[in-house]
C-alpha cells in the first residue's frame, strides 16, 4: 500500500502530531501574502482548527502542496501541469475535490507550495494560531523546501544566513538555492549577499553532505524536546540556546505579549502575561521582565531556566491561562538591532497554578530557637529577670515541628503523625482519600487508628514521624491560616500529671503526684506537688524566603517559614521563647484520620 496517497493514515498521522498541542496557549496571527499562481510560504503558527478547510475557508486557494522533508531530489519539483506531484516525497489538498487529497490539516513549521487561480487578485491569507518552536530538519545532499527564522523586513541576506555554516555552499557560483515564482517554477537566486531573506516565505535551499539541523548562529531548543513551553507545575522550564559560531554572540530574550485567544474553537480565556522568574546556576530566582541581553561565547550554550512566580498568581482559575511568547534573537555585531535570527516559542501558564498555592495537606520542618527569657550572667550586672526581652542563647535549639492543613485551611500541630503506605493490591480499595488501585498514602493521627487501619489493610506500610519536644498528644486545633503574611497560634497543654511535666519526676517521691496511706497510693489532686504548665505559641510566616536573598519560586507553595515565639506559663515565672521556623510540604493528603 502506497501510504502518501492514503488519504486516512495521512489524516490520522497529522491528528496524533495537532494532539500535542493543547487550546492553553499563546496566540499570534501570521499574515500571509499570496498572489494568482504559486506562492511557496511557511507556516509559523499553529491554528487550532488546522483543517485545510478551516484555514483556507473563504479564500479562492485552488491547490496545497506540502512537501514532507523525506529523501528526495530537486528533479522533483512540482510540474503545475499535472494534477498530482511527481514524487512520492509531495502530500497534496485539493479544495474543489478533497477524496483525492492526500493530507487534510496543516502543520506550524512546514513548507507548502499554495496555488491560486490567475483569475484572482492578490489578498492576504491571516492565519491565527500558537506560537511553536520550528526547527528546520534538514535532507542532506539534497534540495529542501524551507523557512528561515530570520527578522521581518528582508534585513538579512542569505550569505549572512548561511555564512557561520560550513555544510552550506551559498554563493554566485553554486546553484544551490531557489525561491518558487508564480509559475510554480524554481529561480535561482545568483546574488545571495545582496537578496533578503522574507520571514514566511519559503525557498529550495541545497544542504550539504553533514547539514542536519541548523537555524542559523543560534540554535534554540528545550530540555524536553517540547515545541511549547507548558507550566502545569510551578517546576522550571530550560530553554537552550547554543552558539554555533565560531564568534562570540550577543543573545536578547524578550517576553512578547499574546494576542487575544481566538473565539469558538475551546481556547482558554487570557489572563494576561506570564509573571516569569529566571533562574540562576546557584538556584536563586530573579523576576524576569522587558529583555535579558548576555554573551555567548563560542560553542557555548545558556540554559534559561524560568519558573511562573507563585506570589503573582492570584487571579487564576481551572480553564484559563497566563500566555505568552518568548522571542530569542542574537546579534552579529552585539548591536540588538543587527540580528540575524528571530525565534520564537509560546508558553502558557495553566490557571490551576492558583490551587497549588492552597497549603492542604501535611508539613514538616523545624524550630530554631535562639533567645529565651532569663536573668543576665554577666558579671557586675544585676540579675533582674526580664519576661518581655528575651536574651540570646549560647547554642540554638532545634526541635522538629509538625503541622497539618486539611482542605478547608484549617491547621493542626501535630506530636506525631503516621504515614500509611498502602501498595498496590488486585482489588479496588476505598479509603476516605478515595477509591484506589494503585497504592496511595493516608496520613493517622494516633496508634490506634495506625492498627485499626492496618488490621483493614494488612499490606499497609505505616512510618512515625514525631516531635520529642511537645508532649504525646492529640493534634490541636490553631487559629489562622499556614502561609506568607499570617500568623498561626496554637496552645498546648501540660496537664500537672503528664509525664513530661517539668514538676513530675518519675522517681523522686516528692514529685509523682502520689501520697501514700497504709502503704496504698492514692493520686494527689493539681497544685500539691505539680501544677499545669501551658505553652503558647505563635508562628508569623513572612513573604519572602529569609535564606535566599533572591526570590525562592517554591516559597508560599511548597515552602514557608518565618518567625517564632512562645510564652510558657504555670512555673516560677514566665519565660518568653523566640526564634525562626521553616517548613516543607511533604504530603498533599488533606485528610487527617
Amino acid at each position: 500500500m502506497d501510504r502518501k496517497r492514503c488519504p486516512v493514515l495521512l489524516s490520522v498521522a497529522c491528528l496524533i502530531s495537532l494532539l500535542t498541542l493543547e487550546a492553553r496557549a499563546q496566540w499570534a496571527t501570521q499574515e500571509i501574502p499570496l498572489v494568482p499562481g504559486w506562492n511557496a510560504v511557511q507556516l509559523l503558527v499553529q491554528p487550532v482548527d488546522s483543517t485545510c478547510e478551516a484555514v483556507f475557508t473563504n479564500t479562492p486557494v485552488d491547490k496545497v502542496y506540502w512537501w514532507r522533508r523525506d529523501e528526495t531530489g530537486f528533479e522533483f519539483d512540482l510540474d503545475p501541469e499535472e494534477t498530482f506531484p511527481h514524487t512520492a516525497d509531495w502530500e497534496y489538498w485539493f479544495s474543489t475535490n478533497a477524496p483525492l487529497s492526500s493530507f487534510g490539516a496543516v502543520l506550524a513549521g512546514e513548507s507548502y507550495e499554495i496555488l491560486v487561480p490567475s483569475n484572482s487578485v492578490p489578498f492576504s491569507l491571516y492565519v491565527k494560531g500558537q506560537v511553536v518552536l520550528n526547527s528546520t530538519t534538514w535532507v542532506p545532499t539534497l534540495p529542501n523546501l524551507v523557512g528561515l527564522p530570520v527578522p521581518a523586513g528582508e534585513q538579512v541576506s542569505f550569505s549572512e544566513f548561511f555564512g557561520f555554516s560550513d555544510d552550506f555552499e551559498i554563493g554566485p557560483s553554486y546553484a544551490t538555492l531557489f525561491r518558487v515564482d508564480t509559475n510554480g517554477a524554481s529561480q535561482r537566486i545568483f546574488q545571495p549577499s545582496l537578496t533578503g531573506v522574507r520571514r514566511g516565505e519559503a525557498y529550495w535551499v541545497t544542504a550539504g553532505d553533514d547539514a542536519r539541523s541548523y537555524d542559523g548562529p543560534i540554535h534554540v531548543t528545550t530540555d524536553s524536546g517540547v515545541r511549547l513551553l507548558r507550566f502545569d507545575s510551578l517546576s522550571p522550564q530550560n530553554v537552550l540556546i547554543e552558539n554555533v559560531t565560531q564568534t562570540n554572540r550577543q543573545i536578547a530574550v524578550t517576553q512578547m505579549a499574546s494576542e487575544l485567544p481566538p473565539s469558538g474553537v475551546g481556547a482558554e480565556p487570557l489572563l494576561g502575561p506570564i509573571p516569569l522568574l529566571l533562574g540562576a546556576p546557584d538556584g536563586s530566582y530573579t523576576p524576569f521582565t522587558g529583555t535579558l541581553v548576555t554573551n555567548l561565547a563560542v560553542g557555548e550554550t545558556l540554559r534559561l531556566k524560568l519558573a511562573p512566580d507563585p506570589q503573582l498568581l492570584t487571579n487564576g482559575t481551572p480553564g484559563t491561562s497566563w500566555q505568552g511568547v518568548l522571542k530569542i534573537s542574537d546579534a552579529g555585531n552585539l548591536q540588538y538591532s543587527d540580528a540575524t535570527v528571530d525565534v520564537r516559542i509560546g508558553m502558557a501558564a495553566t490557571g490551576d497554578l492558583t490551587g497549588q498555592r492552597v497549603p492542604a495537606g501535611l508539613w514538616l520542618g523545624s524550630v530554631r530557637a535562639s533567645h529565651v527569657s532569663r536573668a543576665p550572667a554577666r558579671s557586675e550586672v544585676e540579675p533582674v529577670w526580664d519576661e518581655t526581652e528575651p536574651l540570646p542563647v549560647a547554642e540554638p535549639f532545634e526541635w522538629r515541628l509538625i503541622m497539618h492543613v486539611d482542605s478547608g485551611g484549617e491547621v493542626k500541630l501535630l506530636q506525631r503523625v503516621l504515614v500509611a503506605w498502602l501498595p498496590e493490591g488486585g482489588e479496588v480499595v476505598v479509603t476516605p482519600s478515595g477509591t484506589i488501585t494503585n497504592g496511595a498514602f493516608e496520613l493517622l493521627s494516633d496508634e490506634s487508628t495506625a492498627a485499626d487501619y492496618q488490621a483493614l489493610h494488612p499490606d499497609t506500610e505505616i512510618t512515625r514521624i514525631s516531635s520529642v519536644a511537645l508532649p504525646l498528644m492529640a493534634p490541636v486545633a490553631a487559629s489562622g491560616a499556614l502561609g506568607p503574611d499570617n500568623t498561626v497560634n496554637c496552645l498546648v497543654d501540660l496537664p500537672f500529671d503528664d509525664p513530661v511535666n517539668p514538676f513530675v519526676h518519675l522517681y523522686h517521691p516528692q514529685h509523682d503526684n502520689l501520697k501514700y496511706e497504709n502503704g496504698v497510693a492514692i493520686p494527689l489532686a493539681e497544685g500539691v506537688e505539680s501544677y499545669r504548665v501551658t505553652r503558647t505559641l505563635w508562628f508569623t510566616f513572612v513573604g519572602a524566603d529569609p535564606a535566599s536573598a533572591a526570590i525562592n519560586p517554591q516559597w508560599g507553595v511548597t515552602e514557608n517559614g518565618g518567625t517564632f515565639r512562645e510564652q510558657v506559663q504555670g512555673l516560677n515565672k514566665t519565660i518568653f521563647v523566640e526564634g525562626s521556623f521553616r517548613l516543607q510540604k511533604v504530603s498533599d493528603v488533606p485528610l487527617l484520620q
